[in-house]
């Protein structure tokens, strides 16, 4: 069997990127709709010099995932909430 041309993994690298965009895409449509004072907020994304610049809210305290580690504890079973279902 022969190795893909040059041309054919060319084509299949195009299409990844294509694909890789779209998906950016579409995420950031989500993010534009998203507005709820429970999610970072998202101002805008800009693409210059083949990176992608998202401009979204601070979060001073880092991500809700990290924080069970920097607290060394996590909420009561009560009061837990599975962040998928949101």
């Amino acid at each position: 069997m022969r190795p893909p041309s040059k041309q054919t993994l060319m084509t299949v690298l195009i299409m990844v990127l294509l694909m890789i965009l779209m998906a950016l895409c579409s995420e950031i449509r989500i993010m534009e709709s998203l507005h709820s004072p429970y999610i970072v907020g998202y101002y805008g994304s800009v693409l210059q010099d083949g990176h992608m610049w998202i401009v979204m809210e601070l979060c001073q305290f880092g991500s809700v995932n990290g924080a069970p580690r920097s607290c060394r504890s996590t909420l009561p079973p009560r009061r837990s909430v599975d962040l998928d279902q949101i």
